[in-house]
């Protein structure tokens, strides 16, 4: 998380992004920033911290290709999963298919296997998962990567 994600844009379009997720928590000028990524034809994203209330993406829904909820706070790794923000999954799920749009929903921070189906049931479809996949013996790892279709590593 990047308190002015729009000073970095240009940074992250020269390397070659094909998405730049942007947090709706600072303070900058989120339409602008969003403008700027689809005018690099890239796709955007936008995410929220565990405790910000989901209805701060309702503005933006039909501009953006995807949804980040923070399932912990950012920071550091290892931290544990918060089940609340599934929630404000489900919410935004349920406006996706009310307005029929396409946005794809993430969650990202102490998603590990045992998470999966409550998150699917909720509406996820893309999981991050690192420090949680990363310490799972190989079963484990075997039994998430089935349970969600793919990992990219």
């Amino acid at each position: 998380m990047l308190d002015r994600p729009d000073l970095y844009l240009d940074a992250f379009i020269a390397a070659g992004a094909e998405l730049i997720t942007i947090h709706l928590e600072p303070d900058y000028d989120h339409p602008a920033a969003l403008n700027k990524i689809r005018d690099a034809g890239l796709k955007t994203g936008l995410a929220i911290n565990p405790d910000t209330p989901v209805d701060l993406f309702f503005p933006y829904l039909d501009q953006v290709d995807l949804c980040l909820c923070m399932t912990v706070n950012p920071g550091f790794g290892g931290q544990a999963f918060k089940p609340y923000v599934l929630d404000k999954v489900k919410e935004l799920s349920r406006y996706r298919e009310e307005k029929e749009l396409s946005f794809l929903i993430e969650v990202d921070g102490g998603v590990g296997p045992q998470h999966v189906d409550e998150c699917l049931q909720a509406g996820v479809d893309i999981f991050v998962a690192g420090t949680s996949y990363y310490k799972a013996n190989s079963e484990e790892r075997a039994e998430f990567a089935r349970s969600v279709g793919e990992v990219v590593v």
